[in-house]
């Protein structure tokens, strides 16, 4: 697998670490570090879903699984930081060098800083969305709008899938958690919540509104 370097710093750039944009990511990137050898994804799913760090989401290994498939191994596999063998049965490392033990650390304590406010934006960005379409919208054209916002108007199909099954299991969770949308998970419709029936928004990714 290809690795992207910059020339003008140590060998790492900010579209090679996107990866590391979540927690999730994170622990993964951690634990296959601090392993040093490959790991089924199931067994990684088990691990996760016994972590308190987690997705929030997550409710067990099966659901994990199911977003480690779709989610988060294909965003650590386009920054270069995780590859599968040809059965995908098998995780690994890369020769990345955010790998060097001081850069992993480094790494990762920066993204978490970020975390909430690369969060807040998006956040902000669907609940922009959701109002201009009139309070209430299709998942599959938030998951089109919202895509074309982060990839300036130029997103990839295989983005826009993602995007949609991030809103689905990250996004929207937190969102109705906060009080700010109502989300019918088997329709795949959002809708805002009127501010007088909103209820106090506890998440730290909500919580800069």
């Amino acid at each position: 697998m290809s690795i992207i370097r910059d020339s003008a710093s140590n060998g790492i750039d900010e579209e090679s670490t996107a990866g590391l944009s979540d927690e999730t990511c994170r622990q993964i990137v951690r634990i296959l570090h601090e392993r040093k050898s490959k790991i089924s994804p199931r067994s990684l799913a088990v691990r996760l879903a016994a972590s308190n760090s987690a997705d929030p989401g997550a409710r067990d290994a099966e659901s994990v699984q199911i977003r480690l498939h779709h989610v988060h191994l294909p965003k650590l596999a386009t920054s270069g930081l995780v590859e599968l063998d040809e059965t995908g049965r098998a995780i690994s490392t890369t020769n990345h060098p955010l790998y060097e033990r001081e850069r992993v650390d480094e790494m990762v304590a920066r993204h978490r800083s970020d975390e909430r406010t690369l969060t807040s934006a998006r956040h902000r960005q669907i609940l922009e969305i959701v109002e201009a379409e009139r309070g209430v919208v299709a998942r599959e054209s938030l998951a089109r709008e919202l895509a074309h916002w982060e990839a300036d108007d130029q997103p990839t199909s295989e983005l826009v899938e993602n995007v949609e099954t991030e809103l689905h299991h990250q996004d929207l969770p937190k969102l109705v958690e906060g009080g700010l949308v109502e989300y019918d998970q088997d329709d795949g419709i959002v809708e805002r919540r009127m501010m007088a029936e909103a209820t106090p928004v506890v998440s730290e990714s909500t919580s800069n509104y």
